[in-house]
């Protein structure tokens, strides 16, 4: 199940959001054509709406297919049909709001882990060097009647979430690639390497645009690719597919040669650890490969970039792994 907020108009503040249903037992390769896609409820309003006003309804439904099934004539006979929910995938505020904890930019709203984090330069970070306690479904639990005796958050939980007797918070609400990595920690990493307020740091590409916009245009991608390379001076308006792109394929080499070799080393972790955990065939030990190689990236970012480079999407990078041991590469959800 997804969920996700989108603004209907430029000059109005209404909001459209869809509830839409993946069937897993779909071939990856049409699972998410749009003629398979369900379309399970639609919010549209002013304001973020209330999960467990949108999410009930569809739940109880699942929840009717998981218990009496569904009558299917098929050549065979009359089959019954039953269906469970597996997971679901939400961006960080959407994210925040189905699970009823406390806002990414708040302490303790990591969903995996205890990690209080810190307000420095305006916002909330999470620094490396935390110990990462891993948290449970019985703690949240704990927590949410703690949460709800009080009336105040207790380690980040509000309260009861409207997943929690559907799914475990922990475990079958992964981290969205898209979001957390593509248009977060890829987007945030070139845009600080772009911005001209750290003109006087080693890792600034500022003035190097030209160069960099010549090599990515001498790149002729394959058919596979639905955008061809675009000025690293359009990133505010690159997509999810321009930054998969970038990291995946063009960012070592065109910027082999204009980042310091510390920075490429470091960049290059990351790219390695994507390329495993987006692969169609994962052994377990790459998984583990790529868990080392994802902690040691998120430890020397702070030591390469200002300290507010460590926001909680490249927090969410540590946690990663833990989902495709579970449900397999990140591109499944």
């Amino acid at each position: 199940m997804c969920s996700d907020g989108v603004q209907l108009f430029k000059s109005s503040k209404q909001a459209f959001w869809p509830v839409s249903l993946t069937v897993t037992s779909l071939p990856p390769g049409i699972r998410m054509n749009a003629e398979n896609i369900i379309l399970a409820g639609v919010w549209q309003g002013p304001v973020k709406p209330p999960m467990n006003v949108i999410l009930t309804p569809v739940l109880d439904k699942i929840r009717d297919l998981s218990i009496s099934g569904m009558p299917v004539l098929i050549p065979n006979g009359l089959k019954t049909v039953r269906a469970c929910l597996l997971m679901a995938v939400f961006d960080l505020p959407a994210r925040a709001i189905a699970t009823n904890f406390v806002q990414f930019n708040g302490y303790y709203s990591c969903t995996y882990c205890l990690d209080a984090g810190e307000h420095t330069s305006h916002r909330h970070v999470f620094p490396p060097e935390a110990d990462h306690e891993p948290r449970t479904t019985s703690s949240i639990e704990q927590c949410a009647r703690e949460a709800i005796e009080s009336g105040n958050p207790v380690y980040g939980v509000n309260g009861n979430s409207v997943l929690s007797p559907y799914i475990s918070i922990i475990d079958a609400v992964p981290v969205d690639y898209m979001h957390a990595l593509l248009e977060g920690v890829s987007r945030r990493l070139l845009s600080t390497c772009l911005d001209s307020k750290n003109h006087a740091c080693r890792f600034y590409l500022g003035g190097v645009t030209k160069e960099i916009d010549k090599r990515l245009f001498r790149i002729k991608p394959p058919q596979e690719f639905r955008r061809t390379p675009r000025s690293v001076t359009a990133v505010k308006q690159w997509k999810a597919s321009e930054f998969r792109a970038w990291l995946l394929f063009y960012s070592l080499p065109v910027l082999s040669g204009l980042l310091p070799a510390d920075y490429i080393y470091h960049l290059s972790l990351l790219v390695s650890a994507m390329h495993i955990l987006l692969g169609d065939a994962i052994k377990t030990a790459d998984i583990d490969t790529a868990q080392e190689q994802l902690e040691l990236f998120y430890e020397l970012a702070p030591q390469l970039y200002p300290a507010k480079i460590c926001t909680a999407n490249l927090h969410s990078l540590i946690h990663l792994s833990r989902f495709v041991h579970s449900w397999g590469p990140l591109w499944c959800y």
